[in-house]
């Protein structure tokens, strides 16, 4: 219908568990907004975002260096890891070995695994394409209900399946 719809997570888990037919995978993303981030000792307000299980994948976008999310750190309880942008890691960051980088969001310590692409960029709000400068497990954390509207959703439809075929009756 051309309406912008920001669906719940569990829309979007159905989505992922059945829609196999249809969906080769059912990414979403939590777009960044500004949050207090404490690295190497001084406050700095930056964009905090964050990204489904398989995500990146499905957007066939490796990070330019160290990985992902793994899917047990991408899962209720998994461990605190980030992911932050190649401008991020360059011009803050003083573009040090991941190893070396960690950052405090709220009261935890998040390490950092990975670099994006420098000219990576998610899809935001009113159809802009935002950066981010940090990127979280998106599924560490509690999600809503079916009434907690909000996620960016993206998808990748299986090979043979038109647009038309995937839309519902």
């Amino acid at each position: 219908t051309g309406r912008i719809f920001w669906p719940s997570f569990p829309n979007i888990a159905d989505w992922r568990s059945e829609g196999g037919h249809i969906f080769e995978r059912v990414g979403a993303v939590d777009v960044p907004e500004p949050e207090p981030v404490l690295w190497d000792g001084q406050a700095q307000r930056l964009t905090v975002g964050g990204y489904a299980r398989g995500t990146l994948e499905m957007l066939r976008v490796r990070p330019a260096l160290g990985r992902s999310f793994t899917d047990e750190e991408n899962a209720p309880g998994g461990a605190p890891v980030a992911v932050v942008s190649w401008q991020m890691w360059q011009s803050r960051l003083d573009a040090r070995p991941l190893e070396e980088l960690s950052l405090t969001i709220g009261a935890e310590q998040y390490q950092v695994v990975g670099v994006l692409p420098s000219d990576f960029r998610f899809f935001g709000e009113g159809g802009e394409w935002t950066i981010g400068d940090v990127f979280l497990p998106m599924e560490r954390n509690e999600l809503g209900g079916r009434q907690s509207h909000g996620y960016h959703t993206v998808a990748r439809l299986r090979a043979g399946i038109t647009h038309e075929m995937a839309q519902p009756m």
